[in-house]
């Protein structure tokens, strides 16, 4: 299936690495004017190379004045924003007994930096009919064994805000989805450090737990956000699309 968004315009939060870069990489290459941002100046200058020299915008989203910042410089360039990928999210393991502190911290990273860059740019994502697209996680969706109590907390108050969120978009024809993704490899993530570190035991467990018995890849998740922000979506809101070789069955 072709897909052509040639015309669009997307901003993708937390993209200079990781899921985000290929991302941001496959709506560019299938024609989307893209502007990439993250926290890290080097690494944002060293994706937007690799993406033919693409804007980017340095800030942090878990902050909601920085949002803010963030959609006004995105402002200053374009006039419509067509797609809103809100990529941030760090479901690394974390003392659950320690202060609250680290709830508060894991909500910030995998919650609000989602609803900080929704609620900024509110207004040109209903003039522009957009697509918004959250990266949110299997672990939201039911218990899964070894995953956060927090960052399984968050993801999961995430997918119900994009499902009630729905409601309010809907009635400016502006879309929201979200894509909970499981078992994903890619350098630097917390499986290829379990790979490394524990290879019998992570292959033993994805051989019980996941039904295709295999890890799932940075472009299994582009591509299904490839296909939210086209218009072969448009008669889609308020789900959630779970990418996880079959993982968990509740959703």
């Amino acid at each position: 299936m072709k897909i052509n968004l040639e015309g669009k315009f997307a901003l993708i939060t937390g993209s200079s690495e990781g899921i985000g870069f290929d991302i941001a990489k496959t709506l560019q290459d299938n024609g989307c004017e893209v502007v990439i941002n993250g926290r890290n100046k080097s690494k944002l200058n060293s994706a937007s190379k690799r993406l033919h020299n693409c804007i980017s915008i340095k800030g942090d989203v878990t902050n909601y004045k920085e949002a803010h910042k963030i959609v006004q410089k995105y402002k200053s360039y374009f006039k419509r924003l067509d797609i809103l990928v809100c990529n941030v999210g760090n479901g690394k393991k974390i003392n659950e007994i320690a202060d609250i502190n680290e709830w508060h911290k894991s909500f910030d990273i995998n919650f609000w930096s989602s609803i900080n860059i929704i609620k900024c740019a509110e207004k040109i994502l209903i003039k522009s009919k957009s697509s918004v697209i959250c990266i949110s996680s299997i672990c939201g969706l039911e218990h899964v064994n070894g995953a956060p109590i927090p960052y399984s907390v968050a993801k999961s108050a995430l997918n119900s805000f994009v499902v009630n969120q729905s409601k309010f978009f809907g009635n400016f024809k502006t879309r929201i989805n979200a894509i909970a993704p499981g078992n994903i490899i890619f350098q630097g993530s917390t499986w290829l450090k379990k790979m490394k570190k524990s290879p019998i035991k992570t292959k033993k467990y994805i051989n019980q737990n996941v039904p295709l018995k295999l890890f799932g890849k940075p472009d299994d998740v582009s591509s299904m956000v490839l296909y939210l922000s086209s218009d072969k979506t448009k008669y889609i809101t308020g789900s959630i699309f779970k990418i996880d070789g079959g993982q968990v069955r509740s959703w």
